[in-house]
């Protein structure tokens, strides 16, 4: 899997940059117990408050607490949870965690960043409600 991420793009030793991800990446990476491997790119982890509360919000849940305890353990050590006050609530199959990801792209436009997403059709959204402008 490792290879996978070296060999896509978002790799950038040392050299700055952030990886924003998606409550379904989070997820998925947490259930293979693959979440280090986000750190491995080289760029700081920005994660959504929208995409914290998706895919953490009830620790009940072992892959919620799991992914809750990675974000506390790396925050401030390779993580960023961004608290941006336009950032939709979270709310279960509404695709509010990829507008904040939109909405976290538009207004840092010069930073240099990297999404990494499982819905493939909300990234190459032409309809102007959602997407990834720099994507499209």
């Amino acid at each position: 899997m490792s290879d996978l991420i070296y060999n896509s793009g978002l790799v950038r030793p040392n050299s700055g940059g952030q990886l924003l991800v998606d409550s379904a990446t989070l997820i998925s990476l947490a259930m293979a117990d693959q979440l280090n491997l986000l750190l491995q790119a080289g760029r700081e982890v920005v994660i959504t408050s929208t995409i914290q509360s998706e895919a953490a919000s009830n620790i009940s849940y072992p892959i919620d607490s799991k992914i809750a305890t990675w974000i506390s353990t790396n925050q401030g050590h390779g993580v960023t949870v961004d608290f941006g006050s336009s950032y939709p609530p979270a709310v279960p199959g509404s695709h509010n965690g990829e507008l904040s990801i939109g909405i976290y792209t538009a207004s840092h436009s010069n930073y240099d960043l990297r999404v990494v997403s499982g819905d493939a059709a909300w990234i190459n959204d032409g309809s102007g409600t959602g997407g990834v402008p720099e994507l499209r």
